[in-house]
C-alpha cells in the first residue's frame, strides 16, 4: 500500500470566517489551448470557452487546459479541484499521475458522484482520509448548506504552480466531465499570479470540505499580503475590529502554521 503524506488536522487546516478579498478582474480571449508537456505547457490569463459543436479540441478545450495544468504541476505543490460532476477519463489519469510524482491532489466532488466510475478510481489512487496530502471526498448536500434538496455545484481549478506560472485559480461553468464537453456551452475564466484571489477560493474549499456554516457578512482586513514559504499566498490580517473575532489566512495548504487570531 502506498504510503500517505499528511495534511494536517481539521483544526490545523481552519481557515477563518469573515475575510474579504476584493478582486476586479479584467476579462480577455483566449484561444483553445493544444495538449501540452510537463516541461513546456503553461497556462494562460482570459477567457476559454467550449463549443459542443466543434473539433474534439474546440469541445475539450476547458476540460484540457485544467488537465495540461495538472500534468505542469511540480512535485510538492498544490492542485484542488472542485467539480459538481466528474466523468472525464483523462482528468483522472492527469490526477493520479500527479499524485504519483508528488503533487498533492485534493477532490471534492458532490455527493451524487461518488459512486461514478471516474470518482471511484480517485478513491482507490488517492484515498479518502482529509488528513493526507492528496485525497478525493465529497459534503453532505451542499457543502455548506442541510438544506433538503440542496447539492454543490461549485466549479473551480486551483494550481499554487503549473509550468511557469504560479497561483492560478480557474473558474466558471464547466464541470470535469464529458456531458460539459460535447452537449453543452460553457465557459472558463482563468486567472494567473493572483495570491489573494487564489487564497480566497482555497478558504472557499476548506469550509466547502468540513461543511462549514457562514453566518454574517464577512468582515474585510487588510494590512498586508505577500508570499510565505513555498511561494504559498500569505494574508497578513492583525487588526481586530469592534466586537467579536477576526482571523488571519495562513499560508493555503499549510494554514496551521504562521496563524493567528485576535479577539
Amino acid at each position: 500500500m502506498k504510503s500517505r503524506r499528511r495534511f494536517g488536522t481539521g483544526a490545523q487546516r481552519k481557515l477563518a470566517l469573515g475575510t474579504l478579498l476584493c478582486i476586479v478582474a479584467a476579462a480577455g480571449w483566449q484561444a483553445n489551448d493544444a495538449d501540452a508537456s510537463t516541461n513546456t505547457y503553461t497556462p494562460t490569463p482570459g477567457v476559454t470557452f467550449n463549443n459542443p459543436y466543434g473539433s474534439t479540441g474546440s469541445q475539450y478545450a476547458i476540460e484540457n487546459k485544467v488537465v495540461n495544468s495538472i500534468a505542469a504541476a511540480p512535485a510538492g505543490s498544490d492542485v484542488t479541484i472542485v467539480t459538481y460532476n466528474f466523468t472525464y477519463p483523462r482528468a483522472a489519469d492527469a490526477m493520479i499521475a500527479a499524485d504519483a510524482r508528488g503533487v498533492h491532489v485534493r477532490v471534492l466532488v458532490a455527493a451524487m458522484a461518488w459512486w461514478d466510475p471516474q470518482t471511484k478510481r480517485l478513491r482507490s489512487a488517492l484515498g479518502t482520509d482529509k488528513a493526507d496530502q492528496s485525497f478525493i471526498t465529497h459534503c453532505s448536500r451542499a457543502c455548506m448548506s442541510d438544506q433538503e434538496g440542496s447539492s454543490m455545484h461549485a466549479k473551480f481549478y486551483l494550481f499554487s504552480k503549473a509550468g511557469n506560472a504560479s497561483h492560478v485559480a480557474m473558474f466558471g461553468s464547466s464541470n470535469l466531465s464529458i456531458n460539459s464537453a460535447e452537449l453543452a456551452w460553457n465557459n472558463q475564466y482563468t486567472t494567473v499570479g493572483e495570491p489573494q484571489l487564489y487564497a480566497l477560493l482555497y478558504k472557499y474549499f476548506l469550509d466547502m470540505m468540513s461543511s462549514a456554516s457562514v453566518k454574517g457578512p464577512p468582515v474585510c482586513h487588510e494590512d498586508g499580503t505577500g508570499l510565505g514559504p513555498g511561494g504559498r499566498p500569505w494574508v497578513d490580517d492583525r487588526r481586530c475590529s469592534g466586537s467579536g473575532q477576526s482571523w488571519g489566512l495562513g499560508w493555503a495548504g499549510l494554514p496551521g502554521r504562521g496563524f493567528w487570531r485576535c479577539r
